[in-house]
């Protein structure tokens, strides 16, 4: 069975101002700690038996956590506040939907890890390239032999790959305007 929820622009306006709000606690936050909490959650979620919508969501918030982490990808700053602020949202359990309500209880946390994937399409795929091209080359070159090439090469493509991912960025935001 399939289901379509229409997010109308007045409750993506709720879910704004949620952000808006989380966005400033998270800057009060140890990120490390909060990081360490979304994982925790994220393993939770592996234990319960939860609808395929938010276990397929929880899996590709694990790529995004990682773009925060990889020292190599470096994510910009906005970008990463975005994916904490989320993180942030999925480890609170009293949130606008409680984690407990059987059944519904992680829609709302569905729907924004949802958006978040949406705003951050872009980031996504060039981060994706970014792991691709990083593990061919250490399969080219061994890892300890020369960290200055690797280094400036790492920055070198991940430089193209910015500049792509910003490229296409702009175009959307001719077309349309981001969600959070």
């Amino acid at each position: 069975m399939k289901i379509t929820i229409e997010i109308a622009e007045k409750d993506l306006a709720l879910l704004r101002k949620e952000m808006r709000a989380i966005r400033k606690t998270v800057k009060r936050m140890d990120i490390e700690e909060l990081v360490a909490r979304a994982r925790e959650a994220l393993a939770n979620l592996r234990g319960k038996h939860v609808p395929d919508f938010v276990s397929n969501r929880a899996a590709q918030l694990e790529t995004l956590i990682d773009m925060t982490q990889d020292e190599d990808w470096s994510l910009p700053r906005l970008e990463r506040e975005d994916v904490l602020a989320v993180l942030a949202y999925l480890s609170d359990p009293d949130d606008l939907i409680p984690d407990d309500v059987p059944g519904l209880g992680y829609l709302d946390d569905a729907i924004m890890v949802e958006l978040l994937l949406r705003d951050l399409r872009h980031q996504r795929e060039a981060y994706a390239d970014f792991c691709e091209y990083r593990e061919a080359y250490f399969k080219r070159h061994k890892i300890g032999r020369d960290l200055e090439t690797r280094a400036r090469r790492l920055k070198q493509r991940r430089s193209q790959l910015y500049q792509r991912m910003y490229r296409r960025i702009d175009n959307d935001r001719s077309s349309e305007k981001r969600l959070f």
